[in-house]
């Protein structure tokens, strides 16, 4: 009789080892496949915030460099179209940053969001006609700035490591 017993106490705290080795088994097994998909997801908004951040800050630094050297007077420069493309980018970068910003990590949406109130700001008033070109010409240069800055951010938000400064290469003969 003491044997039985034995046995079925043994039977019941196997089965309950065995219940609770899966349960936590399984938990940890849960937790993975989310802070999988939790990567994968913030890495695929770290990568289209890069997507819109870089072609703004190319349109803005030429539109910067328009001013900087008179290209307006000098060369067939749309200064129109260029705005207008500008004014359009930003509005896609903040839409994009209002549907993702949780997924981005907080400097990326610190310098992202920084960059976007610049760049408005500097297109607010489209003719600009109540400072002065130096002014304007400042304006263009932090945006364009804040926008190199924030294009930095993202790709150290990603995590990875390899990607945010190349190596530098040693000479040969030194170790």
């Amino acid at each position: 009789m003491v044997e039985a017993i034995f046995g079925l106490v043994g039977v019941v705290v196997g089965s309950g080892l065995v219940l609770l080795y899966n349960y936590y088994r399984d938990r940890r097994e849960r937790e993975e496949k989310y802070r999988v998909m939790t990567y994968e997801k913030r890495l695929e908004a770290h990568q289209k915030a890069f997507s819109y951040v870089y072609p703004l800050s190319l349109r803005l630094t030429n539109s910067y460099f328009a001013f900087a050297f008179d290209w307006y007077d000098k060369i067939a420069f749309d200064r129109e179209y260029n705005d207008t493309e500008i004014m359009r980018l930003l509005l896609e970068l903040k839409n994009f940053y209002d549907s993702n910003c949780l997924y981005l990590d907080e400097q990326s949406r610190n310098e992202i969001i920084r960059a976007i109130v610049m760049t408005g700001m500097s297109f607010h008033d489209s003719g600009k006609e109540k400072i002065s070109k130096e002014e304007l010409k400042e304006e263009l240069k932090a945006a364009s700035d804040q926008l190199l800055k924030a294009q930095k951010a993202i790709v150290a938000g990603i995590g990875m490591k390899h990607i945010e400064e190349p190596k530098k290469e040693q000479p040969e003969g030194k170790s």
